[in-house]
């Protein structure tokens, strides 16, 4: 009777050490699934198709004048960095700096040189995501608030002769759209994302003239306009999920 005792206690033993340490194990990949479930979020990305279409207005004024612009890859430098955070697999909160630079030169038919622009601006869109799936392809929704600074000048000189137009302009918009993160591996994707936007801001013009030879210059306020902007965008980009 006490030798069977004794047998029940190490049986007993035996079974609560195994069912505990199968739980610790449980436990500990439990753990590791929940911190994978959470990642730090660094991608780049550029627009490879992109279209502008823009109104300015003079304020108190009813003329407007409405451009129209194509961005595409292989033109101008047109990058983004995207930085954030990834949680519970399915959302991502992050913020997008954006970098746009442009320059043209013109040419008269008559050989001479023609005016040349420098466009810079910069953009700080914070973001949000919601990832459907968590396969190798994961379509996802994107929102977006966009602050946009831009700088540009146009000069031309002749004969000694200087003149500039400086433009500054800002802009608070938002985009929405949808794409997709294809992942060939577990901590890396390629992104598609179709995006359109609205946003409206200012912009301030600067007319600045100068003579070298008779040191005559001129420098003078000649717009203050109210601009809106509407904005298609087809970004293509890659991104680490650490």
């Amino acid at each position: 009777m006490q030798r069977s005792w004794i047998v029940g206690l190490f049986v007993g033993l035996f079974v609560f050490c195994q069912l505990s340490g199968e739980a610790q194990a449980r436990r500990k990949i439990d753990t590791y699934k929940r911190s994978s479930d959470s990642h730090f979020v660094l991608g780049i990305d550029s627009s490879l198709l992109g279209y502008d279409l823009s109104t300015h207005q003079e304020k108190g004024e009813d003329l407007k004048r409405t451009d129209g612009q194509f961005n595409l890859a292989l033109g101008s430098p047109n990058f983004a960095l995207i930085m954030g955070g990834a949680f519970k697999e399915h959302f991502l909160l992050g913020a997008r700096f954006g970098l746009n630079f442009n320059h043209t030169t013109m040419e008269y038919d008559h050989g001479g040189k023609g005016p040349s622009t420098d466009a810079l601006a910069f953009t700080l869109s914070p973001l949000f995501e919601y990832i459907f799936l968590t396969k190798t392809v994961r379509p996802f929704i994107r929102l977006m608030m966009d602050m946009e600074v831009g700088y540009a000048n146009i000069n031309e000189s002749d004969s000694g002769i200087s003149e500039d137009l400086a433009t500054t302009t800002w802009l608070l918009g938002f985009q929405a759209g949808a794409g997709m993160h294809i992942f060939p591996t577990d901590s890396f994707s390629i992104d598609l994302a179709l995006m359109l936007g609205y946003g409206g801001g200012k912009s301030k013009s600067t007319y600045t003239y100068e003579d070298t030879e008779t040191g005559e210059e001129d420098s003078n306020v000649v717009q203050r306009l109210d601009q809106t902007r509407f904005r298609f965008q087809l970004l293509f980009g890659f991104t680490g999920w650490i």
